[in-house]
């Protein structure tokens, strides 16, 4: 049996951090951590040299012997940009789900994740690509988690639940049964979220309601 793909992480913040911590827990190998913006001279994660994309981008990744690939960023549109570009370039997603997560069996996962201890994914729930799920996050049953979507600390789905593409909801958050969030939506921390959300909305308080920008 051949060894798995050595992965690249693109990113080197937090989500960089939980990736380093959880891919060896797997059997998976980094083989790079890339700055996107470019990094500082002599910047280092976790005593690995953090290297700057060259002008041809994600494309680097390969020639520098990664064969899979993982974005560790906190925007949500760049990560999408950037999952998509690594696509392009041949690579395969991977992802860091830690060994104290909870995942259901009838549970549906996509790709480039990153799960954190002790986060729980029950029955029938189905998480979409690039998602970041964090430390205690409850995603209950049966509901619909879209691409890139961002739960911070203990946030808290109930059943039912849809979450539009590229939303983020921040740590503490309640949405009860039943409740649509849209694309583009940020979830304040602690709010409680009873009534659906339209796409864009920045919503915060008990109950939610809409903020200004």
């Amino acid at each position: 049996m051949s060894e798995p793909a050595k992965v690249a992480l693109v990113g080197c913040g937090a989500q960089a951090k939980y990736a380093l911590e959880t891919l060896p827990l797997i059997g998976r190998q980094v083989s790079a951590i890339y700055d996107p913006i470019g990094p500082k001279a002599g910047q280092r994660l976790e005593g690995r040299e953090i290297r700057a994309l060259g002008p041809d981008g994600v494309r680097d990744l390969a020639r520098d012997g990664a064969g899979a690939f993982l974005v560790c960023l906190a925007d949500n549109r760049k990560k999408e940009r950037l999952f998509n570009d690594c696509l392009a370039a041949g690579l395969e997603p991977v992802s860091a789900v830690h060994p104290t997560a909870v995942v259901a069996s009838t549970a549906k996962l996509g790709r480039g994740l990153i799960i954190n201890p002790l986060a729980v994914i029950q029955p029938h729930a189905v998480v979409g690509d690039g998602c970041m799920i964090h430390s205690g996050v409850i995603v209950e049953h049966d509901n619909r988690v879209g691409d890139f979507v961002n739960l911070a600390p203990g946030a808290k789905l109930a059943g039912w639940v849809s979450v539009g593409r590229a939303t983020t909801v921040f740590t503490g958050a309640v949405v009860i049964p039943g409740v649509s969030l849209g694309r583009d939506v940020v979830v304040a921390a602690g709010a409680v979220v009873i009534n659906d959300i339209p796409s864009g909305q920045t919503v915060a308080g008990v109950p939610a309601r809409e903020i200004s920008s």
